[in-house]
């Protein structure tokens, strides 16, 4: 690689997003940016993925004596 061209990296993490911009083995720019801690979260998300998938299960168990199972999207 030529040790004049621009390297870009992006660290992405649960809460902040890395940048580094370099040349060769010289840094041009390094950040750390800090994502809004209501942004962050997943924990909303996974709670109405499990609400779902229980649902699912309920219905599939009110299905009884059927062959045909209720699908799973």
């Amino acid at each position: 690689m030529p040790s004049n061209e621009l390297v870009y990296s992006f660290d992405l993490g649960s809460g902040s997003i890395g940048v580094c911009v370099r040349s060769g083995k010289n840094i041009l720019h390094l950040e750390s940016l800090l994502i809004d801690p209501d942004f962050a979260s997943v924990k909303e998300a996974s709670m109405r993925r499990r609400q779902i998938r229980t649902r699912i299960a309920h219905k599939e168990r009110e299905v009884v004596g059927q062959t045909s199972k209720i699908s799973r999207y």
